[in-house]
């Protein structure tokens, strides 16, 4: 499927179309998976502080994960059918619809910053205004850990629920996720590429990595264009 004339909203409009979707099946399938929980532990005992936000927060099944180790967390997403079940799954939870790419919250609200499956489905000319969000919420040191699927380039994939459906993916190397993160004002800490053990995953491997916000760094000489 081509998505040569689609527009960044038209791309994530379909990703958000898809799961509210898939929002049942995609919780029966996820919600119990515990595979990234030893990446979450590391960024959580990396972290200077407890506040933490959940960036495309999907089912709220990480929320509860690191709810329940004693952090406040909160979650954002653009999809309502799975706000609908994070809610429901997470009753104490704190949810919002919000965009990832223009998070509202103030400077520095933020210890940390978890993106578990969510970065990949962002349009490559919106990378930027993410990430800058993601620096300018996190206070100086605070941690990014970024959950995404390892390749080359966007593409629309077959939704793996929905035979015939196709959804919006920009894949990473490594190389180009250290790159990116660089120049928008994170140092890594730590990169791991993992198989995927899952066969409704949109990719044939992870790419966990966990970032720190150097807010002092002079970003003038490190932007360029995506």
């Amino acid at each position: 499927m081509s998505m040569n004339n689609l527009t960044a909203e038209q791309k994530k409009k379909g990703v958000i179309n898809d799961y509210d979707d898939i929002a049942k099946e995609y919780a029966e399938e996820f919600f119990e998976d515990a595979s990234d929980n030893k990446y979450i532990d590391a960024f959580l005992e990396s972290l200077e502080g407890i506040k933490i936000l959940d960036a495309g927060c999907g089912n709220g099944k990480d929320c509860k994960y690191i709810s329940e180790k004693g952090f406040d967390i909160n979650g954002i997403d653009l999809s309502v059918g799975m706000l609908n079940i994070a809610k429901e799954k997470v009753p104490n939870g704190k949810f919002e619809i919000m965009d990832i790419t223009d998070i509202t919250y103030p400077e520095d609200s933020y210890d940390g910053i978890i993106s578990n499956c969510s970065l990949f489905h962002i349009p490559v000319e919106e990378l930027p205004k993410t990430l800058e969000s993601f620096r300018r919420i996190l206070k100086p040191n605070g941690k990014l850990l970024l959950i995404l699927q390892e390749g080359t380039g966007e593409m629309m994939v077959e939704e793996p629920y929905r035979p015939g459906v196709h959804i919006y993916m920009n894949y990473f190397s490594t190389e180009q996720i250290q790159e990116l993160l660089y120049e928008y004002g994170f140092e890594i800490n730590y990169l791991a590429k993992e198989e995927s053990p899952n066969e409704f995953e949109l990719g044939n491997g992870k790419l966990i990595v966990l970032s720190s916000n150097s807010k002092k760094l002079d970003l003038s000489s490190n932007k360029k264009k995506i």
